[in-house]
């Protein structure tokens, strides 16, 4: 059992904690320390609880982590003199050891991944963090832990965490929000002055500013409450979730709340791949994300080769004609300046994407998957002529 501790940036840890086999007894408990500075105050414990799996394929291990009760300086030296050799000290991703401030407190948040789960929140109890994990691999077992103890001040980071306990402990609320049959509080001051909507909201003669209850039926609950959270904080533990990223977009779009949309535009450019260029393409146009929107062309127009064999290469030229023709310039542009210029890329470039013969890059109807002329006839004018030339 080892456990490994990175400062991604100044105030955020990954916890890496390689644990022992699970092994065939009913219930496997095993325990980790780790520092996050060093010093005794930021000292804490890891447990994990694992009951041998029946009839499912995966183990449910209960992760609780926990700050360890504070000790005296000379107690904290011998426990680092005495540390084990498989736990490392915190270290920045070039593997040098940092400088750590002595002012971190409780962390702001807490996640968790694994094989199986994607950064999920752990559930803050009165002194500690706890959630079920899934573990797939019973001979040697992984948990990644992730503690945000907030990048500012000591005075900005208890600053934050007061604002974060208003909310999550939905103290002293004034304004309630209605939302798939779950009522949010929030309140009115922190919410005008971080939204120019919500200030308009409250403060004009309208329903909300009198009943001081707001019904939400477009945004899904997750998202409101991480844009609340946003609002409160200035942070969003699940942003880079997949499913949300977009949907906060939006949310954070009707808000009027620029810097979560910048945010969300950030992640999703980390998001984007071949697999997934085609929507982002459509979607960065709908919402006018012009960043967005051009490196969905580039990726299109690199790969130009796998993503017209796409399924939603087809769907593309049916439903937005306008777009399909412009990643289609920019694949023949990418094509005649290689054709011209050549590569001269000093370092390893990725390969041409229309290395292929001319006649495979295009399918006519006969070779494709079209059963008659007739489908070939629904593609748009512009996109038929195109591919027309392609083939000469």
């Amino acid at each position: 059992m080892s456990i490994k501790v990175d400062e991604l940036r100044r105030g955020l840890f990954k916890i890496s904690w390689k644990m022992e086999s699970l092994g065939h007894d009913d219930v496997t408990i095993q325990k980790g320390v780790f520092q996050v500075n060093n010093s005794a105050r930021s000292t804490y414990i890891v447990y994990s609880r694992c009951r041998k799996p029946s009839l499912i394929d995966y183990a449910d291990v209960c992760i609780m982590l926990k700050e360890k009760a504070k000790q005296s300086e000379e107690d904290n030296q011998q426990q680092m003199s005495a540390a084990p050799a498989d736990t490392e000290t915190p270290a920045c991703k070039n593997g040098r050891t940092m400088s750590l401030m002595d002012n971190y407190e409780t962390p702001l948040f807490v996640w968790v991944e694994n094989e199986v789960l994607y950064k999920n929140a752990m559930m803050h109890l009165e002194d500690a963090w706890q959630i079920f994990v899934p573990i797939t691999n019973y001979n040697e077992p992984t948990i990644t832990l992730y503690m945000d103890f907030g990048s500012n001040s000591l005075g900005q980071t208890r600053m934050i965490k007061d604002f974060a306990e208003l909310f999550v402990n939905q103290t002293n609320c004034d304004v309630q929000f209605r939302i798939q049959g779950i009522t949010i509080g929030a309140h009115v001051v922190i919410l005008s002055a971080r939204s120019s909507v919500f200030a308009a909201m409250f403060q004009c003669d309208m329903q909300e500013s009198r009943t001081k209850k707001v019904v939400i039926e477009d945004i899904e609950l997750e998202v409101f409450r991480q844009l609340l959270h946003y609002l409160y904080t200035g942070a969003c533990p699940l942003l880079e979730m997949k499913s949300i990223t977009q949907n906060l977009f939006v949310a954070a779009d009707k808000y009027d709340i620029d810097t979560l949309k910048d945010e969300c535009v950030d992640i999703l450019l980390e998001q984007l791949e071949i697999k997934n260029s085609i929507g982002m393409l459509i979607w960065s146009h709908l919402h006018s994300i012009t960043t967005l929107f051009d490196a969905s062309i580039k990726c299109i127009a690199t790969h130009g080769s796998t993503i017209c064999f796409l399924p939603e290469w087809k769907d593309l030229t049916h439903d937005y004609p306008d777009l399909c023709l412009m990643a289609t310039q920019q694949m023949m542009k990418n094509k005649i300046h290689s054709s011209v210029f050549g590569s001269d890329c000093e370092t390893e470039c990725e390969p041409d994407p229309w290395s292929t013969e001319p006649d495979n890059v295009f399918k006519t109807s006969r070779q494709s998957n079209c059963e008659n002329d007739a489908e070939w006839l629904e593609f748009p004018e512009q996109i038929r002529g195109i591919a027309s030339l392609i083939k000469l």
